[in-house]
């Protein structure tokens, strides 16, 4: 580790080329963390216009943001849960007059 560390002090091209390395790094690790912060703050806008437009109020604090949220996950579970139920009996109806529908024809054909 010594030696590494003395050819690198001994050498200032080394010194310049390890330089050039760290900036591209840092960098590329900005430009990373600055897509991210600029896609959620782009949500963010885009759910408080929401809000606006259909006149409900903005939540401001942790918690009316958290209780917000709560009330709009279990608002989108029950409809999920309905929709599973409506389209579960809409394939078990389909799936029974498809099976009805072939055993006819199947019966036709004897």
């Amino acid at each position: 580790m010594d030696a590494i560390l003395a050819k690198i002090n001994s050498n200032p091209i080394l010194w310049l080329i390890l330089a050039a390395f760290a900036i591209i790094l840092v960098v590329a690790i900005i430009k990373r963390v600055w897509k991210i912060f600029v896609t959620i703050v782009i949500i963010v806008l885009i759910y408080a216009g929401y809000l606006y437009f259909t006149g409900q109020k903005i939540p401001t604090s942790k918690e009316a943001i958290m209780q917000h949220g709560k009330k709009k996950l279990e608002k989108i579970k029950k409809s999920s849960k309905e929709f599973i139920k409506e389209t579960k009996k809409d394939i078990v109806d389909e799936t029974k007059k498809e099976l009805i529908e072939e055993g006819k024809k199947k019966l036709k054909k004897k």
